[in-house]
C-alpha cells in the first residue's frame, strides 16, 4: 500500500499533519464516506443501491481526511457541489480521490470560519433565551432551541449540569470525531475524556 498522503495519479502530496487513524476510526470514516456518497447519489439516481469504487481508494481518502481533521460528510457534500458544476453525475472515483481531498483541504479556512460562526450564533441564541428568563436546564433540554448537541454538552459541562451530559454525549462525540476543529474552539471546556476523542 502506498502512502495515503500521495495521490497516485498526480503524484502530489496531500496536506495533512495529523496522526494515522486507528483501524476503528478508519473504518468509521470509510463508512461515513460511503453512506454520505450513497445518500447524495441516490438523489441523482434513485436506482443506485450500492457504492462502487476501489476499496483502497476509499481507505486512502478516509485516512487523508482524518489526517487533515476533516468531516467526511462535509467532504462528500463539497464533492457533489464542486463536481456537479462540471458534470451531470458524481461517480465514486471522483469522490474517493486524493486530488479532491487536496482541493477540499485547500478550502479549509472558509469552513473553519463557518464553524466558528456557528458557535457564535449558538452562543447568541443561548444568551437570548436566558434574557427571556428561561432556566438554563430548560433551554438545554428544549429540542426547539437551535443549539447543537456539542454546544449543549459543553454548556452543560461548564455550567455544572453533569446529569445532562449523557443526553448530549453521542452527538458531541460525533461532532468532535468528524469536526476536530471544534476541539480547538472548545479547548479547556471539555471533560478530559472528551478531549481524547
Amino acid at each position: 500500500m502506498g502512502d495515503p498522503r500521495v495521490d497516485p495519479v498526480a503524484g502530489e502530496l496531500v496536506g495533512g499533519l495529523g496522526p494515522e487513524p486507528s483501524d476503528e476510526v478508519k473504518a468509521l470514516y470509510i463508512a461515513a464516506l460511503k453512506e454520505a456518497y450513497l445518500n447524495l447519489r441516490q438523489r441523482l439516481n434513485p436506482d443506485i443501491r450500492k457504492v462502487g469504487g476501489k476499496e483502497q481508494a476509499w481507505a486512502d481518502a478516509a485516512v487523508a481526511l482524518y489526517r487533515n481533521g476533516a468531516d467526511p460528510y462535509d467532504y462528500v457534500d463539497y464533492c457533489f457541489n464542486e463536481i456537479l458544476k462540471r458534470h451531470d453525475d458524481v461517480y465514486s472515483n471522483m469522490v474517493a480521490s486524493l486530488r479532491m481531498v487536496d482541493q477540499y483541504v485547500a478550502d479549509e479556512p472558509d469552513r473553519r470560519a463557518y464553524l466558528t460562526n456557528i458557535v457564535f450564533v449558538q452562543a447568541g441564541t443561548l444568551k437570548d433565551e436566558l434574557r427571556r428568563g428561561r432556566a438554563l436546564r430548560d433551554i438545554l433540554t428544549d429540542p426547539e432551541v437551535a443549539l447543537g448537541g456539542l454546544f449543549r454538552f459543553v454548556t452543560a459541562y461548564s455550567m455544572g449540569h453533569h446529569d445532562l451530559l449523557d443526553r448530549f454525549k453521542e452527538d458531541a462525540v460525533r461532532m468532535l470525531l468528524f469536526k476536530p476543529y471544534y476541539k480547538k474552539l472548545f479547548e479547556g471546556q471539555l471533560p478530559p475524556e472528551m478531549s481524547r476523542v
